[in-house]
C-alpha cells in the first residue's frame, strides 16, 4: 500500500518540480519496475482517504495518480498516524 501526503507542504518546490509532482513521478516508476505486485494508494492530509484498494493491476494506481492533488482534500493538515 502506498501511502501519500497531499499536505499543502507538498507544493514546495524545493525538489523540482515540486514535492507532490516528484511523489507521483517515484510511484509511477517504482509501479513500473513490479507490475506483478498487489499495490493500492491513501492519500491523506488530516484524514485518510482511500484511493484504489489493493489491486494486481498497478496500472490502475499510476492512472489514478493524475487525478490526485491537494484541491480533492477537504481539509489541510499532515497525520501520517492516522493513514
Amino acid at each position: 500500500m502506498i501511502v501519500l501526503s497531499l499536505s499543502s507542504d507538498m507544493q514546495f518546490d524545493d525538489i523540482k518540480p515540486n514535492r507532490l509532482i516528484r511523489a507521483k513521478i517515484e510511484i509511477t516508476q517504482l509501479l513500473n519496475m513490479v507490475k506483478s505486485v498487489e499495490s493500492g494508494l491513501i492519500v491523506y492530509t488530516s484524514e485518510p482517504f482511500l484511493i484504489s484498494p489493493l489491486s494486481s493491476d498497478s496500472d490502475i494506481v499510476i492512472n489514478l495518480l493524475d487525478a490526485v492533488d491537494e484541491s480533492i482534500m477537504p481539509v489541510n493538515g499532515d497525520n501520517l498516524e492516522r493513514a
